[in-house]
């Protein structure tokens, strides 16, 4: 089998560091999105699923289901220990309004958005990095009692 019949394989995720991972979409429209995992008190971890600027192909909010399944075979985490975070980073529309989402999903796999507040960002130990848009992508997220 030589490089252009193999299958994709992602290296598994750093911890605490944005990467780009690429994704099979349910539509054939593969895409690229964002991924940072981080391990939360209660030993399940925390995987943000970001959507890029200029992602060739289904978009994150469309393929879902399909990315969560392969995160959680790539990364070795079992989907009961898996929280997923949908984030969209709005700076065309309006700077500092973007949108974080925890996705969860019923027994017949459908997903359902819910949008984070303080609170719930609180109980996972982290809030959202203010970032600046000219810098390096750095960590999406810090400990809630670290940048004060």
């Amino acid at each position: 089998m030589n490089s252009t019949t193999r299958p994709w394989r992602s290296m598994p995720a750093r911890e605490g560091t944005p990467e780009l991972y690429a994704f099979n979409a349910p539509n054939g429209a593969d895409g690229i999105c964002r991924i940072e995992r981080n391990a939360l008190p209660d030993r399940r971890t925390l995987v943000i699923v970001e959507e890029v600027v200029g992602n060739p192909g289904m978009s994150v909010t469309n393929a879902i289901e399909a990315i969560a399944a392969q995160l959680s075979q790539a990364l070795d985490i079992p989907p009961g220990k898996m929280v997923i975070v949908e984030h969209y980073e709005r700076r065309w529309e309006e700077p500092g309004t973007d949108h974080w989402d925890l996705v969860t999903f019923n027994q017949g796999g459908a997903p359902t958005w819910t949008p984070l507040d303080a609170a719930a960002w609180k109980s996972f130990g982290f809030r959202p990095r203010a970032r600046n848009p000219v810098e390096e992508v750095q960590s999406l997220i810090v400990k809630d009692d670290e940048d004060r």
